[in-house]
């Protein structure tokens, strides 16, 4: 189904963070007219002004509102077709990053035709203006106003494209297992283009499912996804975890961190991705065997044993792993083999921590 106010484009957040890529932000900016991000952009010296440039938008913008409004006084009696063309006329506003204007004509939108499937297209288009504004009162606000309506009303179409919002917005704020539950309810019809890719949609879900599903959980919901499996590399240490490929995963560990380090919002949590894996690793292999000698376990993993004993003592002194290792023997024991939810728990604390700090830092 068709949505209203499909720009800004989350491109244009990811543009204005990838500094090498001056020439494609200007050409974007030049594309989709949007004079307000070019202007802030020159004045962060991202990009260079141009008279050029400012003079073709602002003739651009000029024409359109023109020629709207001419279309306006054609059949200036016509109450649908008024407030067609309002809508767009906000969908330029939005475009051209011009919010004063976007909130005062959306007010008189909501006015005439207060319909749940124009109020929720709305209402993502502020998300997405509050993402690329990095305006996180705009972001939380409107994340708010729309779950109350994905609650009490909307079309399916549109609940869908909501929970890709909420998956990220739930991303952002380190909220990985309901990141991860909305990413997989809507990955079968997935729509929302506007604000992310397929294979982001993927990545994130993969990313936030490493994290927050169990070993079953990996294998149903993603192992055997037939949508995730369009995405084979991203599939690699998912399969590696599940069938306990041990001397494989920590290399692959790393090659999963190369690709989160290259985007833009998995990339604040990589070394808490890399802790919490391995974490995981570590458990699922000595919750098979209870006690493991370093050396044998250094062999499993293909690495060296101190390099094994250094990141076991770390994460017993943090309280996350159940074990403890004999200094004499060298031998790496589980202290209860019948806890096997403290992993779990201990994950949860972790996040839970994460998370307040990174409220906090807002």
């Amino acid at each position: 189904m068709e949505i209203n106010f499909k720009e800004p484009n989350l491109r244009l957040y990811k543009l204005l963070n990838s500094p090498e890529d001056k020439n494609k932000l200007r050409e974007y900016l030049l594309n989709t007219i949007n004079i307000n991000i070019y202007q802030q952009a020159v004045n962060k010296g991202i990009l260079e002004y141009n008279k050029e440039d400012f003079n073709l938008m602002s003739r651009q913008i000029e024409e359109k509102l023109k020629e709207f409004e001419r279309k306006k006084e054609e059949d200036s009696e016509n109450e649908a077709f008024i407030l067609e063309i309002n809508k767009q006329i906000c969908e330029l506003y939005a475009q051209t990053f011009d919010l004063e204007n976007f909130e005062k004509l959306t007010a008189e939108l909501l006015e005439k035709d207060c319909t749940p499937s124009l109020k929720m297209d709305i209402l993502m288009c502020k998300i997405r203006i509050a993402i690329i504004a990095e305006d996180r009162k705009m972001l939380r606000m409107s994340v708010e106003e729309a779950e109350n309506m994905f609650i009490s009303s909307c079309d399916w179409d549109r609940k869908n494209r909501l929970k890709v919002y909420l998956g990220l917005f739930h991303i952002m704020k380190a909220e990985f297992s309901e990141a991860a539950e909305q990413f997989s309810e809507c990955l079968a019809s997935f729509e929302a283009t506007e604000l992310l890719s397929f294979e982001e949609l993927i990545l994130y879900l993969v990313f936030s499912a490493l994290l927050s599903f169990s070993r079953n959980e990996l294998k149903d919901k993603i192992i055997n996804n037939s949508e995730v499996r369009k995405c084979q590399k991203l599939l690699v240490l998912p399969e590696f975890m599940y069938e306990c490929q041990y001397h494989k995963i920590l290399r692959e560990l790393l090659n999963f961190i190369e690709i989160i380090e290259k985007d833009l919002f998995l990339s604040h949590f990589k070394e808490h991705f890399c802790k919490i894996m391995k974490i995981k690793i570590y458990s699922q292999l000595l919750l098979s065997y209870q006690s493991l000698h370093l050396e044998k376990m250094a062999q499993i993993f293909d690495v060296s044993a101190a390099s094994i004993e250094e990141d076991l003592r770390n994460f017993i002194n943090e309280g996350k792993l159940n074990c403890v290792i004999d200094r004499i023997d060298k031998v790496v024991k589980m202290r209860d083999a019948h806890e096997e939810d403290h992993l779990f728990e201990a994950l949860l604390l972790g996040e839970k921590i994460l998370r307040n700090i990174k409220k906090n830092i807002d």
